[in-house]
């Protein structure tokens, strides 16, 4: 069973077969991705009315008002409009387009459409190369991978989303590899220009969503690389691959030049736009070096995710599927490009420094179409132990994440509570007791508070690496609880000397200065600035004394809030 070729991946395999036998294959496909789609709603179910989490909710504000900006022609003070992210320009479109097409639901939609496609696209490329036994297999497990919990793959982080563009780059690049292994009438050169500049695009736009999915591109080269090796003394096959190669790079540089100039017209610049996908990347691992754990202990985070998902144990066999390629249609260029795939995944996951389970999910689809192709010599039954087991995992880790206050191990295996709930308490406080035109400063971060609580983050920062890393966004943080411009709430998400920082005492000090506690909410404190009166104060009608007590300082009224209909984001 496969998937239906699609005409840019070169010419159907079942070129040759009657009308009839054609129908058949067709329908068979459409059924297995139909039976795809429904084991992706059961795996990822339970999590599509979940609230988004930091990074999710962090990216889709800044998205939001990036895409507006680009529309609009408007340019802010800083890197994204009036905010500044370490991230690609795409992946913030993609954020921002989701929540106002759908809000939280449409990020969490984004997610499964992300998940579905580089599922069916990890099919189409195993059958090219191992026939349409392999479809089931490789779409089936890539699928359960890319939902696991414990990778965060049932949420929609950057990995997920860049997925869908590295997976079609290596499926049009499959597509011609199988078309030169062929005995069949080659592509003509308007075709296979066509193929290489869409593989080029694909390459392009997965690290402008993350920049560390380099590994179509590392593919790519390895491809080429091995072409240009044995066609060392055929000039006529040395003349091919650098026509291929600069069709892959008309794509490529095409495509990355309009996501700069869409980044310019919203006021980035080059400079600071290069500094923030890679210059900051080497300041924050300084950083990290020097305030936190060491980089081997960080490594170390992804062992118990990788276990637990079952990724670890698919990544050792790998290796056979991928030696086993050579044998398939596509010969000693399946093997490259998957090897090279998989070296580029690898990459990218090194090359990251937080080392978060969700960089794992960049392994998912090279790792399952690697066994799609070890799994096509064999019968079903191994394919539907492999797949059972994994989506049993998959269903175990929802029921896992429904665990407000998880075990430590359970932390450390790479789960997390899926509620949010202290961030939906505080944000439900915020918005119930501020102006809409009132800033929020979320110390040193919590980047998803402001999103849920609709108000305006007071500096351009809302991750806490910035803050260590970037002089400029201490400066900015001090400004922000300075003066008579000062942000009308502060919230103590960390303490002023959290990660080695404010040796100095400043913050401390702005804050003794300006701001007066009002309340403690999920054991966080909640400030106000001084110079602002407090007629009452609305508590949330959530409560979470898990994770600390719920106090009010002051003598105003208190009273409990009550439900609104139309407030999308209350309940947990």
């Amino acid at each position: 069973m496969g998937y239906p070729s699609c005409a840019m991946l070169g010419s159907p395999p079942h070129a040759t077969q009657s009308p009839s036998r054609l129908r058949r294959l067709r329908s068979t496909h459409l059924v297995a991705g139909l039976l795809l789609l429904l084991l992706l709603l059961l795996l990822r179910g339970p999590s599509l009315a979940d609230p988004l989490g930091i990074d999710e909710g962090g990216m889709t504000t800044i998205g939001v008002e990036w895409v507006e900006d680009v529309f609009t022609g408007e340019s802010g003070s800083s890197l994204y409009g009036d905010h500044w992210i370490d991230r690609p320009p795409l992946i913030l479109a993609l954020y921002g387009l989701a929540d106002l097409a759908g809000g939280e639901f449409g990020v969490r939609l984004l997610g499964l459409a992300a998940a579905l496609v580089s599922a069916l696209l990890a099919g189409v490329i195993a059958e090219r190369i191992a026939g349409r036994r392999a479809w089931i297999p490789a779409a089936f497990v890539t699928g359960c991978l890319l939902s696991s919990p414990v990778l965060d793959g049932d949420r929609t982080p950057g990995e997920l989303l860049a997925s869908v563009p590295a997976t079609a780059a290596i499926a049009l690049l499959v597509g011609v590899a199988v078309h030169d292994a062929s005995t069949r009438p080659p592509l003509t050169q308007r075709r296979r220009v066509a193929l290489l500049v869409g593989a080029g695009i694909a390459i392009a736009c997965a690290p402008l969503v993350k920049q560390s999915a380099l590994d179509a591109g590392v593919a790519a080269a390895a491809w080429l690389a091995w072409r240009a090796w044995s066609a060392r003394r055929d000039a006529a096959g040395r003349h091919l691959v650098l026509r291929d190669a600069g069709a892959l790079a008309a794509g490529f540089v095409g495509t990355a030049s309009a996501a700069v100039l869409l980044a310019l017209r919203a006021g980035a610049s080059i400079d600071s736009l290069a500094y923030a996908l890679i210059g900051f990347r080497v300041d924050v691992l300084g950083a990290l070096q020097s305030q936190t754990e060491t980089p081997l202990d960080r490594v170390g985070r992804l062992l118990d995710p990788a276990a637990v998902s079952g990724l670890l144990f698919l990544l050792l066999l790998a290796p056979v599927g991928i030696l086993i390629a050579r044998r398939g249609a596509a010969g000693s260029a399946g093997l490259v490009l998957l090897g090279g795939w998989l070296l580029g995944a690898v990459i990218g996951i090194s090359g990251g420094g937080y080392f978060w389970a969700h960089y794992l999910l960049q392994l998912a689809v090279p790792v399952g179409v690697a066994l799609g192709v070890l799994l096509a010599r064999r019968s079903l039954r191994p394919t539907v132990a492999v797949v059972g087991v994994l989506a049993i995992v998959a269903l175990s880790g929802q029921l896992i994440r429904a665990d407000d206050t998880p075990s430590a191990r359970l932390v450390d295996a790479g789960y997390r509570p899926q509620s949010q709930q202290s961030v939906l308490v505080i944000a439900d406080f915020l918005r119930r007791n501020s102006s809409p035109d009132e800033q929020v400063m979320v110390m040193y971060a919590r980047a998803n508070i402001a999103y849920h609580a609709e108000r305006t983050p007071a500096t351009p920062y809302a991750w806490s690496s910035m803050y260590r890393a970037l002089p400029e966004a201490r400066d900015e943080l001090l400004r922000a609880l300075s003066g008579p411009e000062r942000a009308a709430w502060l919230v103590e998400w960390h303490r002023p000397t959290a990660f080695r920082m404010d040796r100095d005492g400043r913050v401390r000090a702005a804050i003794k200065v300006g701001y007066r506690k009002v309340g403690v909410l999920c054991g966080t404190p909640v400030l106000v600035r001084n110079d602002r009166a407090t007629p009452s104060v609305v508590l949330p009608v959530e409560r979470c004394n898990t994770a600390g007590p719920e106090r009010v300082y002051g003598k105003q009224p208190v009273i409990r809030g009550f439900e609104r209909p139309g407030d999308r984001r209350m309940r947990t």
